[in-house]
C-alpha cells in the first residue's frame, strides 16, 4: 500500500516509481509504466522493513554504467561508500565538488554556477578519489576576495595527512571579481582524497572559491 516518498525514474522505455509503503515501519515497493503519468502495473517489495526505524525513502541514480541505490537507515555513519571512479584532477572542477566539508557554504557565483564562500581560517573541503594518473606539479585556483585573501593548504588523504603544496590567494577588490591564483605542488602518481585547508587571519570571511585544477 503506498504511503508517500515517490521517487520516479527511466531506464530504456520503462518509467519506475519507486516509493515507501506499508506504515509503520516502512518498506519499499515499486511500479513500472510507459510514461511518467502511468498507468502503473505493480512490482513487488523491493526492499523490507529494516524494523530500526519508521520511515524510508528510496532514490535510484545511474551513473558510470553502474546503478546507485540510497535509502534511509536509523543509524548515521563515518563511513563513506566506495568511489566509483576517479575525479580527473587536470581538468576544471568546481570547488563546490564536496565529498565533506567544515564551516563553508555555497551561493550563486558571477562566473556560473556557484562557488564556495564564508571561507574562514580552519575551514576545510574534502574531494573523494582524485585521480592522480600522472602526478601533479601545478595548482590553480579561481579565487576573489573583498578582504585579506588567505591561503589554501593541500594536504593528501586527511588534514593531517601528507601536505603537498599552498595557494596564496591575493585581495582582488571584490567578492565576485575573480582572478587565477596558482602555486607549485608535488604530488605523486595515484588516486587520493584531496583535502583544501583554509588558513588566514581574522574572523571575517576570507575569500571565495569557484573552481581549481592541477597540472
Amino acid at each position: 500500500m503506498y504511503a508517500e516518498g515517490p521517487w520516479l525514474y527511466k531506464r530504456g522505455e520503462i518509467y519506475y516509481m519507486i516509493f515507501s509503503a506499508e506504515c509503520c515501519p516502512q518498506n519499499l515497493q515499486y511500479a513500472m509504466g510507459p510514461s511518467a503519468t502511468g498507468p502503473w502495473t505493480y512490482g513487488g517489495v523491493i526492499m523490507n522493513s529494516a524494523g530500526t526505524s519508521e520511515t524510508n525513502h528510496a532514490g535510484i541514480v545511474e551513473f558510470k554504467d553502474s546503478r546507485i541505490y540510497f535509502t534511509i537507515t536509523a543509524f548515521s555513519s563515518v563511513h563513506s561508500a566506495d568511489t566509483i571512479g576517479t575525479l580527473g584532477p587536470y581538468i576544471r572542477q568546481e570547488a563546490e565538488t564536496i565529498a565533506w566539508a567544515q564551516g563553508i557554504k555555497t551561493e550563486p557565483c558571477s562566473q556560473g554556477p556557484l562557488n564556495v564562500w564564508s571561507i574562514n581560517d580552519g575551514d576545510n573541503i574534502k574531494v573523494k578519489g582524485v585521480g592522480f594518473d600522472r602526478g601533479a606539479r601545478t595548482f590553480k585556483a579561481s579565487v576573489a576576495s573583498a578582504e585579506q585573501g588567505g591561503i589554501i593548504e593541500l594536504w593528501l588523504d586527511s588534514t593531517s595527512g601528507l601536505l603537498i603544496g599552498s595557494c596564496q590567494v591575493p585581495r582582488t577588490g571584490g567578492w565576485q571579481d575573480y582572478t587565477t591564483a596558482s602555486s607549485l605542488v608535488d604530488i605523486p602518481a595515484g588516486t587520493h582524497d584531496l583535502f583544501f585547508v583554509i588558513r588566514g587571519e581574522g574572523a571575517a570571511d576570507l575569500f571565495n572559491f569557484d573552481w581549481w585544477q592541477f597540472q
